[in-house]
């Protein structure tokens, strides 16, 4: 069976429904990556007028990812604390232990199912050594991570893989994960929580389709 795989950034703007209520809570802003497991902790979802409204859900709350929306399960009462957050690692720099600044990291590729970060994708600098292009930075390379910077291992770098070449950086929010022979499956929109009872699940849809109409 083909493991589903997506970027980080492929969640962000989907919208966010209680399976309890059917409501819509938000719609994805921000993810939170926790640098010690390399296991995505949570997302913050903003609603109302420009976003005003902001709450902060546990990865363990989300029992379904589809193409446009995803299905949590969630308690008010039990918010992601601001400890659990962690990092949204996109956006920070990518320096190495020489203490050379080497480039941005853009976004990371993660297991829908488990959670599980299996690269980052960092966009390099000019004068250091690698093509224009996406590259691959694997989760055992980082030293630190800070507020706003990742320290990872010099030859890792220079071991990076390429994930797809001859794109600038203000392009590379158009990759899929499948251009390094990763695919997409139908377990983009699969539960999560694999004995979710099948009556649930029909009421579920029902509710899907009143939203999106």
């Amino acid at each position: 069976m083909a493991i589903a795989l997506t970027k980080g950034s492929n969640l962000l703007g989907r919208l966010v429904l209680n399976q309890q209520t059917a409501e819509v809570v938000g719609r994805i802003r921000r993810l939170f990556v926790d640098t010690t497991f390399q296991q995505m902790s949570g997302i913050r979802c903003t609603s109302g007028t420009l976003g005003h409204t902001t709450r902060d859900v546990k990865w363990d709350d989300i029992m379904s990812i589809g193409d446009d929306s995803v299905l949590i399960d969630w308690n008010p009462e039990e918010p992601l604390k601001a400890s659990e957050a962690k990092q949204g690692m996109i956006g920070l720099e990518l320096w190495v232990d020489s203490a050379s600044e080497i480039g941005i990291v853009k976004d990371y590729c993660l297991n829908l199912k488990t959670g599980t970060v299996t690269d980052y994708l960092f966009v390099s600098q000019r004068g250091q050594g690698l093509k224009d292009g996406a590259y691959r930075l694997p989760p055992d390379a980082i030293i630190a991570v800070g507020p706003q910077r990742i320290l990872a291992n010099y030859e890792a770098i220079q071991l990076a893989e390429q994930f797809s070449a001859g794109l600038p950086a203000k392009h590379t929010g158009n990759l899929d994960c499948s251009a390094a022979n990763y695919t997409r499956t139908e377990a983009d929109a699969t539960f999560l929580v694999e004995d979710a009872p099948k009556k649930t699940a029909v009421r579920l849809q029902h509710s899907l389709q009143r939203v999106a109409t």
